[in-house]
């Protein structure tokens, strides 16, 4: 630390003289040099390493969760919802004819067998299985809720299902809702810069002292101003 120090030092009003000849950044000091006087000072240089260093501890800021977005989202599950209803209850179409129509919904994608379950539920069981979805789709977005972090959330939607439904109509909430659970939060770069800014500024000067005879610049150490 010293050397980097060095410089700072010799260039003081209180200049060490025990050299003659002028040292500059890069230069080897030819024997040690010591402070001629106790000295104490704000340094620049640490200064700003602190203030650097105070910066980079700030991780990056998200903005809070937009509700429009998720208001978005509870719309499309609400068409969808409406969709499968109105498949389920067409007397006129046959069983192929609803599936082939229940796989061509938007932003719907089930598994194979997951249509017949859909058109064999009774209407009691179906309307509980619509109150869940909304459920969990508003569970799953009231909190933040970043693109790195969507496998993981859509991972945990079965936790959120109620345990009044069977294992075959939480499977079926999940496939639903699972498509329309996107990022509700994006990185701020105005936040994180305004953040930034105010750990720099909570960082005080920082001082260094050197009291008399205390070595400033060891012999041989590489002067620099960094």
């Amino acid at each position: 630390c010293s050397s980097i120090l060095a410089y700072a030092a010799i260039v003081q009003p209180w200049s060490l003289r025990q050299v003659s000849l002028p040292l500059e950044v890069g230069d080897v000091s030819p024997q040690d040099l010591r402070a001629p006087h106790s000295i104490q000072y704000a340094s620049e240089v640490l200064t700003v390493a602190a203030r650097n260093e105070a910066e980079r501890a700030v991780a990056p800021i998200y903005a809070a969760p937009d509700l429009a977005i998720a208001r978005n989202q509870s719309e499309a599950l609400n068409r969808i919802l409406v969709s499968i209803s109105t498949i389920r209850t067409k007397e006129e179409a046959s069983i192929e004819q609803k599936i082939t129509e229940l796989l061509a919904i938007q932003d719907l994608s089930l598994r194979p067998g997951s249509p017949d379950t859909l058109l064999a539920l009774s209407d009691v069981r179906w309307g509980q299985m619509q109150v869940e979805a909304f459920t969990v789709l508003e569970q799953a977005m009231q909190n933040p809720v970043r693109t790195e972090d969507l496998a993981g959330i859509r991972q945990n939607l079965p936790s959120l299902v109620s345990l009044s439904l069977n294992e075959k109509e939480a499977s079926l909430v999940v496939e639903i809702v699972s498509p329309l659970v996107v990022a509700n939060s994006f990185y701020s770069p105005e936040l994180t810069e305004q953040a930034r800014q105010a750990a720099r500024d909570a960082i005080e000067p920082v001082t260094q002292s050197f009291v008399v005879g205390q070595t400033v610049v060891a012999r041989g150490q590489v002067i620099s101003n960094a």
